[in-house]
């Protein structure tokens, strides 16, 4: 590889081992909840489901930074992706004989507790594969390559569920898996071997102490440009996963097919995100994050507006795909962006550690997202666009909070 060139063996394999790993994870986020949401038919049930599956990113992230930046990250994606087909296996079976909520709980807690051990690996491993220089259009790259599965796997799934139902979803997603393992096992990811002397709690506290010093003596700007990704985690983001199936199942009273074309479409958006990160590279300033976050929170309005109106119910089905479209591309700009001044910012032998608490921060705020959602709509079952409304108020406060945060960053 030379000084300049983004594209080489190690990112290939890296890409196309995160695509497969990708795919059949949508697959599943899309199949299991949506399952959860037919067979109770609440809301707050469905909202409640996923925000305890999402619960031990928190306590799994700091364990993940541990081992990201200890032990080969080679090693770690490797057992991250063959262990997960393993336990979509396991769950096939267990489904002869047990009741399936219980199981697909499980499930899910399951791939996001192997998900938060894993994520920094890959995360960290990106810097350590290409130069510098084009770290920010590789994580772009990246985000792309998860992103195309992100919307192909809900139109997948949709017509899926419709026709054969969950079981066959669940076997394609367990061989995505173990294609991404076998994909891993390739790469070739520099590895600087660290001194383990101490218990994993142990050395989790000294890491908690060395991102505590980073972040308040080294980099304090870091926090400044955290704190409002950890609100829009909350207010935001949660509407594409837990609103969109809501409203178009419930609300609207369309079939899986039609929330497999909306979810498709609006992550569609995800992809459209990435490649114009991958395209700009560093000429997306930290300072234009506000902008894209007030972008984001006036496509919020639309949708409110059409429940109040309660007009026909493919004009509703339309302006809820374009409006969540336009959240999706401005929010994952936004995330992209943030993740980027991330890898740059930090020094290498503690990126996984801080990767792993903005991962743990974020796995604690979300399930709230997740939960309140669920609950909102419907205790608000007949009046939807009082919690958009509401929600876009509160992003709208985000928004200038973040533009007050971001006065003083760099970059």
């Amino acid at each position: 590889m030379n000084n300049t060139s983004l594209w080489n063996k190690n990112f290939m394999f890296l890409l196309t081992g995160h695509a497969f790993a990708q795919f059949g994870h949508y697959l599943l986020m899309f199949a299991l909840p949506l399952y959860v949401l037919y067979a109770t038919g609440s809301p707050a049930i469905f909202g409640s489901i996923v925000a305890v599956a999402y619960l031990p990113l928190l306590f799994i992230s700091p364990i993940g930074g541990v081992f990201a930046d200890r032990i080969s990250k080679k090693r770690i994606i490797v057992a991250m992706q063959f262990s997960t087909s393993v336990l979509i296996f396991l769950f096939i079976w267990a489904s002869g004989f047990m009741s399936a909520i219980p199981i697909i709980v499980i499930l899910l807690v399951g791939l996001y507790s192997i998900s938060g051990l894993g994520s920094s690996a890959i995360d960290a491993g990106v810097p350590q594969i290409v130069p510098e220089s084009q770290i920010v259009r590789a994580t772009g790259m990246v985000g792309f390559m998860g992103q195309v599965p992100e919307f192909v796997a809900p139109l997948v799934a949709g017509l899926l569920f419709v026709r054969v139902g969950l079981t066959p979803i669940i076997v394609i997603s367990g061989i995505c898996y173990m294609l991404a393992a076998v994909a891993a096992a390739f790469l070739k990811i520099p590895h600087v071997q660290q001194a383990v002397t101490e218990s994993i709690p142990a050395m989790i506290k000294d890491d908690i102490k060395t991102i505590a010093k980073y972040l308040s003596k080294e980099n304090p700007q870091m926090v400044k440009v955290v704190m409002p990704l950890a609100l829009l985690m909350v207010v935001l983001l949660p509407m594409i996963p837990i609103g969109l199936p809501i409203l178009v199942i419930e609300h609207l009273e369309m079939s899986s097919s039609m929330l497999g074309i909306a979810s498709g479409i609006v992550m569609f958006g995800g992809v459209i995100s990435s490649v114009i990160a991958s395209v700009a590279g560093d000429k997306l300033k930290i300072s234009d994050c506000p902008k894209l976050l007030m972008v984001a929170t006036l496509a919020m309005i639309p949708i409110g507006i059409i429940f109040v109106l309660e007009l026909s119910a493919i004009i509703m089905f339309i302006v809820i795909i374009v409006c969540a479209t336009v959240i999706m591309i401005t929010a994952t700009l936004y995330l992209l962006r943030i993740w980027g001044y991330i890898q740059v910012e930090t020094p290498e032998e503690i990126l996984g550690k801080v990767l792993s608490a903005v991962g743990a921060l974020v796995g604690c705020v979300t399930p709230l997202g997740f939960f309140l959602y669920g609950v909102v709509f419907e205790r608000f079952e007949n009046v939807p666009w009082v919690v958009i409304f509401f929600a876009a108020v509160v992003s709208f406060g985000i928004t200038f909070y973040s533009a007050w945060q971001f006065r003083k960053v760099k970059r």
